[in-house]
């Protein structure tokens, strides 16, 4: 599915890089702030930052998510998988902003103050947790039963990754210099919100073309003789626990 659905693999390459870009920063973030005099210990401080960001930031989300749910459950509407990427929405230019703030605040372009650069990385926390849960639920419930096959390259990726970022990672950045390499990573987070409008736009159309080509349901006779089938098969309905429910559909009709 990797190489046949263009939303697995937009949804892989983002969340793995973004996932695994945590692990890029406990690898950076102490050698960054020895250069604003700080020891390893103090450095190490610098992570609560994100932390603060990856727990606080997601609740007014997750209120605005529950809204969503209120509302369309007063308009008589089921929710579709798109209601659920506001998180994704919000998350992409929040991710892209704080990693160019970040860039051009640490050593050596800036050494006066590290509490700048740290300011950016509470909302670049949120943006990493946000990324991997929101993507992640998106393909569960785009492919439903299929989930399994549209979230294994995400974590076979996602854990290759997290595990090599760290190796080579600190001698990319001493060749390029931080604010370099850093920017470089804020370039592949900005092109992530070109992405990210693609899916508020276009995503809809891209995921119900790929369940008319991989689902047998197409050719059904019901296709034929049902003018609801494009809204309660290619467009099934989703649970509040995050599930699909086409067979209901088939009940209801």
């Amino acid at each position: 599915m990797f190489f046949t659905e263009p939303i697995v693999f937009a949804v892989t390459i983002m969340g793995s890089t973004v996932y695994a870009s945590a692990y890029l920063l406990t690898e950076l973030v102490p050698s960054i702030y020895s250069g604003f005099g700080l020891t390893l210990q103090q450095g190490g401080l610098v992570f609560l930052a994100i932390g603060v960001g990856a727990t606080t930031l997601p609740i007014p989300i997750r209120l605005c998510d529950s809204r969503i749910g209120h509302k369309r459950k007063h308009q008589n509407r089921d929710l579709v998988p798109k209601d659920k990427l506001l998180g994704f929405f919000i998350a992409s230019p929040v991710q892209a902003i704080p990693i160019w703030w970040f860039a051009w605040t640490i050593p050596p372009y800036m050494r006066h103050s590290p509490f700048v650069s740290i300011a950016a990385l509470v909302p670049l926390g949120f943006a990493i947790n946000e990324f991997d849960y929101v993507l992640v639920g998106y393909l569960c419930d785009t492919y439903t039963s299929d989930a399994g096959s549209a979230n294994a390259p995400t974590g076979f990726i996602r854990a290759s990754l997290s595990a090599v970022c760290p190796l080579f990672s600190p001698a990319i950045f001493k060749s390029l210099g931080n604010n370099v390499a850093v920017s470089m990573l804020a370039a592949i987070a900005t092109a992530y919100c070109f992405v990210a409008f693609t899916f508020w736009r276009y995503g809809e159309k891209l995921r119900i073309q790929a369940e008319v080509i991989k689902s047998p349901l197409t050719h059904h006779p019901y296709r034929k003789h049902n003018s609801n089938f494009k809204k309660n098969v290619l467009t099934p309905p989703v649970t509040p626990y995050g599930g699909s429910s086409i067979v209901k559909c088939f009940e209801k009709n």
